[in-house]
Parts: structure tokens; sequence; C-alpha cells
């Protein structure tokens, strides 16, 4: 959270009723507060544990062309608004809005990727994919920022991992280069 401000998240009960039927009734909560109003932000960073040295941030690849990322998020109407951000191959951060959480209840939030993010390059291996780098919220001037709840459930991505098949492509494969190229 932004100075000021204290931020938790835990798994809690719940689900959105269009997902009622999937496994699991888990849903990622976070709850913040801060003591001034304004541009405040809460960043939902992705970790894992760094073979016990504690929980240490990571990228979540995403591989293909990306489309679009879809994500049911639970609002109390306030007036927020949520974005993603994406690293390309280059080490270029994106940000894409996701859209404002001045709602009540679940709803599913859909951000297109524009076709000015590089995905792909003219040398092989072509695809490169894109990775998420964190999730941010932010409040804006005007609004209650003292107690506040978002709650996030079933983040999806429309990805196209088709590649045109060429004469040689093993060539290209991560393992093959490895095996062949790296020695010990």
């Amino acid at each position: 959270a932004s100075e000021g401000g204290t931020a938790n998240s835990r798994h809690v009960n719940g689900r959105p009723y269009a997902l009622r039927s999937s496994n699991g009734l888990q849903v990622l909560g976070v709850r913040s507060g801060f003591d001034h109003g304004g541009y405040n932000t809460i960043e939902i960073i992705p970790v894992r544990d760094a073979d016990g040295g504690g929980l240490q941030p990571y990228d979540i690849s995403v591989p293909g062309r990306v489309q679009s990322f879809h994500m049911w998020v639970w609002g109390a109407n306030y007036n927020y608004t949520i974005e993603i951000h994406l690293r390309d191959y280059q080490g270029m951060v994106h940000t894409i809005p996701l859209g404002s959480l001045k709602y009540s209840g679940w709803k599913q939030l859909t951000a297109r990727v524009p076709g000015n993010i590089p995905q792909v390059r003219p040398q092989q291996p072509r695809l490169q994919g894109l990775k998420i780098t964190k999730l941010v919220i932010w409040t804006l001037p005007g609004e209650r920022v003292d107690d506040f709840y978002v709650y996030f459930d079933d983040f999806s991505v429309l990805t196209d991992t088709f590649e045109t098949r060429f004469d040689g492509e093993e060539l290209v494969e991560p393992d093959w280069i490895k095996s062949n190229w790296d020695t010990n």
C-alpha cells in the first residue's frame, strides 16, 4: 500500500454466482485502508517461495500472443480503478487498465492488449509472450479510503500460441538449445 496505508490479503470463502459450479469456493481477498485520501495505490505482486528464503516476487509468464485478460472482481462501489502491469520481451513495462471498481458485487473485468505491445520478434523463436508483474488498485481523490475490501477470482487469459511450422523448428526449442549448447 502507499505510504500511510496498510493492506493484507488472504484466501477467503466466496465465489461469483456465475462460477459456483467450479471447483473450490475461495477467492483472493484484499483489505486495505489509508490515512489520507487522494491517489493511493495497492500493488498485488505475485510471490513464490524462494528455496526456503521466504517469499520472493516473480513475473508470471504468459505464452503466445496475448489478446486479452479477464478477471472476476468484487467491487463495493468505491471510486477506484484497477490496472495490470506487463513486461514485454524487451524489458519494457506496459500498463493496461482493467477498469473501474465503482460497482457493487461481482463483475468480470476485461483488458484488451493493444497491438503496439511487442509479443513477437522477426527472428526465431518469434513468440516471446508477456509477463504479468502486478495488479495495481488506485484510489481516487474525494473517495473514502479508511477501510475497504476487494476480492478477485478466476483470472484468465485469451492467447494465441499458433506458430507456422518450418523445417528445422526444433533448433529453436529451449530444451534442444540447452542440451546441445550448454556445457557443464
